[in-house]
């Protein structure tokens, strides 16, 4: 059983998450070249990586709050969030890839790029540490507390 805080749901439902997620992460190894190679094919004023570090951005931050919404139980839920989650990770794809290959594109020095990439994964750890300690002091100064969810 799969269980939540409001409702307990049948082993069935776990069967098809787990096919849903393996299924998802072979349409992934699919995806990610194609979207290489659509990048690879962009040619507009702002260059090819800017366009699609936008777009795959914001939209993946509007699936991604999606993922979070109420709409309902049982098989509706299952059909949206799964729905959802497809579109927010091929979305996160294209600015993830756009984002990493930008590195070769900066520089032909290999040890400039090593530096580049390093500097850019510790940036991220940085903030990413800032919100796993922040997370509790600023919902809860924002009334995320056990009453307010009643």
């Amino acid at each position: 059983m799969l269980q939540t805080e409001k409702s307990v749901y049948p082993s069935a439902y776990t069967s098809l998450w787990r096919i849903f997620l393996s299924v998802l992460r072979i349409a992934d190894a699919l995806n990610d070249p194609i979207t290489g190679l659509v990048i690879d094919n962009i040619h507009t004023k702002w260059g090819k990586f800017k366009p699609t570090i936008l777009v795959g951005g914001v939209v993946s931050v509007i699936f991604y709050l999606i993922l979070f919404g109420n709409v309902g139980t049982g098989t509706a839920y299952v059909i949206f969030f799964a729905a959802a989650y497809v579109l927010w990770d091929i979305s996160y794809g294209i600015n993830d890839i756009a984002y990493w290959t930008l590195l070769p594109a900066l520089t032909q020095d290999q040890k400039q790029r090593e530096n580049y990439g390093a500097f850019a994964r510790i940036c991220a750890n940085i903030g990413m540490y800032i919100i796993m300690v922040g997370w509790q002091p600023i919902t809860a100064a924002l009334g995320n507390t056990p009453k307010a969810s009643r």
